[in-house]
């Protein structure tokens, strides 16, 4: 039921019902990227939740390279490796969980919505920064084992061509493009997030102090995101 759907989310660009409503009544339309978040009306809080866990959970993959884990790991010396890293994992998804919760806990001071409510929303607007933090960590084994696919491809067919167009893509390159990224997905989520804050045309001053305690936070999340992508590549 079309009039049920909360979200663009669950639609699959099927067009099946565009093309059986007899009255022409349904279409599909082109939108600013993210405009659903800040205009959506119905909040689940799962979701939100899942997009911080999402994030925390690609830092702790990061992180695990990095002095915070070895110290971290020397807790527990005699303690099978799998069991330590699962447990820094889940340690990392509520802790990231919880710094948004705390800046929902400020911010909806500011606003007539309880804590959940504000957390459901603003945990949205982490989004494009998940998703180009997951960008850049794969950009690196993209660019770094792509080079050899043409390698692959002469040792397998024997095409002299493609022995030629190796190409190798200096550190720094690859760095700068995963800085790229993310700076990308923090501007996407401040955007949000603002858009968020000013919903209803609040005035600007209440709008600022619902804003800030997550633009705070989701900058301290680009800043650990850059600082661990290059200490576990570089």
């Amino acid at each position: 039921m079309v009039p049920s759907i909360r979200s663009n989310r669950f639609c699959k660009i099927c067009a099946t019902c565009v093309k059986n409503c007899p009255h022409g009544a349904i279409n599909l339309n082109l939108r600013v990227p993210g405009r659903e978040i800040w205009e959506i009306r119905q909040i689940v809080a799962i979701t939100a939740f899942l997009v911080i866990s999402m994030l925390g959970g690609l830092l702790s993959e990061l992180l695990h390279k990095m002095s915070v884990y070895q110290s971290w790991s020397q807790i527990f010396p005699d303690w099978p490796q799998i069991v330590v890293f699962t447990m820094f994992f889940t340690l990392v998804v509520v802790a990231a969980n919880v710094l948004v919760a705390a800046a929902s806990a400020i911010s909806s001071a500011k606003t007539g919505e309880t804590t959940k409510e504000n957390f459901a929303r603003y945990g949205l607007a982490l989004l494009p920064l998940a998703l180009t933090g997951f960008m850049a960590f794969h950009l690196y084994y993209l660019i770094n084992v792509g080079v050899y696919f043409p390698i692959l491809l002469w040792q397998t067919f024997q095409f002299e061509i493609f022995h030629q167009l190796v190409v190798t893509v200096p550190p720094a390159w690859t760095q700068f493009f995963q800085r790229t990224l993310i700076w990308a997905g923090l501007a996407g989520s401040l955007v949000l997030a603002y858009r968020l804050s000013r919903g209803g045309k609040k005035p600007l001053l209440k709008a600022g102090a619902q804003f800030l305690p997550h633009a705070f936070v989701t900058l301290c999340f680009a800043l650990i995101l850059q600082t661990a992508i290059r200490n576990f590549f570089y």
